[in-house]
This record gives C-alpha cells, structure tokens and sequence, in this order.
C-alpha cells in the first residue's frame, strides 16, 4: 500500500519517488508472516514492524517479485532474485506476464513497465497482490 508522507521521517532515497506535488513511499503494512518462507525476510523487510524495509531488498506484491534495489549512486538497477538469502526457498513465481495477459485478456488494456502505476483505467485489484490471490495463482 502506498501512503502519503505527511511528517519528516528517515528514509533511503530508494524508498521515495514523486509525482505531481506529493512524495510517496512504499511501506509493506499490510503483509503477514505467513505470506514468506521464513521468519528472517519477513523481519528484514518489515525493519522494526514499522513495514520500512531495512535493506536495498524488497517484494513487488503486485508481480510477486523478490529483488536486490542497487541504489542509484551504484548504477541504479533492480535484480530479481529467485531464492531467500536467508532460508534458501525457492520463491513463488513471478507474475509480471500473467499480469499484462490477465489485463489485456479480461479488460482489454494493454500497458507497458513504464505507464501502468499512472493509467487510471486499470481496476485497483491491480494495483497489489489482491488480482493474483482472487485468481488462486
């Protein structure tokens, strides 16, 4: 879920992005312990259970992506990663196809990596992980 800042909070440079006025910021506040493999990812990217992910790690709800964040003054990318660092499972699947399939298929909307979060023409269900959990994949 994606909340405004309202007060000045410590925060990673990665963890912000902007548009129109506002700063946003991802916190994972609505994820539970039996959502991942272990307890030690819940607890990295949970922090303090403020949902502030202590590391450059983090978990697209939304495709049900696992990744490393490089930050920006190391080149600034984002790897997937397949396995927990800490437990060894193997991670579920990413969903990023079946997401566009889904959309075009039952929607009719086609939309790229860069304009989804912004098209007000796809139903909020995919905007988390709600489109996936209601499909039973």
């Amino acid at each position: 879920m994606t909340k405004i800042i309202v007060k000045a909070t410590n925060l990673k440079y990665h963890d912000i992005w902007e548009k129109d006025d506002f700063c946003y910021q991802i916190i994972y506040s609505d994820l539970k312990k039996d959502d991942f493999c272990c307890d030690e990812i819940y607890n990295v990217l949970l922090g303090e259970n403020d949902g502030n992910c202590e590391l450059c790690f983090g978990y697209e709800p939304v495709f049900r992506e696992y990744f490393i964040d490089i930050r920006f003054e190391y080149g600034g990318a984002v790897k997937l990663i397949k396995h927990c660092p800490w437990c060894g499972s193997k991670f579920l699947g990413s969903l990023r196809d079946k997401w566009f399939d889904t959309l075009e298929k039952e929607y009719k909307i086609e939309t790229d990596i860069g304009e989804y979060k912004e098209r007000s023409d796809i139903p909020q269900e995919f905007k988390s992980d709600e489109w996936w959990k209601k499909r039973n994949l």
